[in-house]
């Protein structure tokens, strides 16, 4: 089976000044001029924060980091230049980061329930999804509709495809385990989904037989302070 292991952090302590000046200071090139791009404080927290957190996973996963490099892919989504055959991909909602390193191609997605917007819904979602959630009470609408999107944003994080492919071309069957059909047929990519943040819904995607699970993923809950 595929490893992959699933960071989720806090980055409330990069308000303060000092912490956050450390940590931009120790940010690769390509990533401080991203986050120079940025002009709300909270998208440069998130910004350095997310760094901060790859950083750290590949240092405990035993890669090296240096001054790294990234090279891209089709439709920019980033790799590792100087490590090969290690994939990684990057989420943040409210003041949490999240990170989900592989050895297989990785999206994951993380994002606060809260109201669902009847025209976002009818973008997102395939006719059988709106059928679904429309039998929902609204509190049932809320986490459903959640679902469904880190699903298919982990999904096309996964594939790279991103924003360049409409997420509504794609049916996600809730089955144990989840798994994504696309021009009426299952795709190779199997998910993990979390709920432990109250709040929050987590999804990760990784490529390989979607009925294989993705149990050697795990939760690492720490702050961004921590990690340099």
């Amino acid at each position: 089976m595929m490893n992959t292991t699933i960071y989720l952090a806090s980055v409330e302590p990069l308000w303060d000044e000092g912490i956050y000046n450390r940590l931009y200071e120790m940010s690769s090139n390509a990533r401080k001029a991203k986050t120079d791009r940025f002009r709300f404080r909270k998208d440069k927290i998130l910004s350095v924060g997310a760094e901060a957190l790859l950083r750290h996973a590949l240092r405990e996963l035993g890669i090296p980091w240096e001054e790294p490099v990234y090279s891209y892919g089709e439709n920019m989504k980033p790799y590792l230049a100087w490590q090969e055959g290690i994939f990684f991909n990057i989420s943040h909602a409210g003041e949490y980061v999240m990170l989900a390193v592989s050895d297989a191609e990785v999206g994951c997605d993380i994002e606060k329930i809260g109201p669902v917007s009847p025209g976002v819904a009818r973008l997102t979602l395939s006719p059988e999804e709106r059928q679904r959630l429309a039998a929902c009470d609204e509190a049932g609408k809320e986490l459903l509709f959640c679902r469904y999107w880190v699903l298919k944003e982990s999904y096309l994080k996964a594939t790279g495809e991103g924003l360049y492919r409409d997420p509504a071309s794609l049916r996600i069957e809730l089955d144990s385990p989840a798994y994504v059909v696309r021009d009426g047929a299952p795709q190779e990519y199997g998910f993990w989904e979390g709920d432990s943040l109250p709040g929050y819904r987590m999804a990760v995607c990784r490529a390989g037989d979607y009925r294989e699970s993705l149990c050697g993923g795990w939760i690492f809950e720490n702050t961004i302070e921590e990690f340099d």
